[in-house]
């Protein structure tokens, strides 16, 4: 996900996240997995998924699904509600 420059520090990003949340709960999903940049950069991102619930452990939660373990990466996963 990747906000327009003129939309940055607007509501999109935290709308639509919600709206993908909202979305899986529905279809029943249990778990919600992302993988993002770890550059300084995206700091903003990590914060943005942490307040949306999102959680790595220590430094990171393990890959999945074909990822590798890459110190360019920052694996985050929720576990949604049951």
């Amino acid at each position: 996900m990747r906000t327009a420059a003129d939309k940055l520090h607007s509501d999109v990003a935290p709308a639509l996240l919600h709206t993908i949340i909202d979305a899986a709960a529905r279809r029943g999903y249990k778990q919600l997995s992302l993988e993002t940049d770890s550059m300084v950069a995206f700091k903003p991102a990590h914060a943005l998924y942490a307040k949306f619930g999102f959680v790595f452990f220590v430094f990171f939660c393990e890959a999945f699904k074909g990822y590798v373990d890459d110190s360019n990466s920052v694996f985050m996963t929720q576990v949604l509600m049951l």
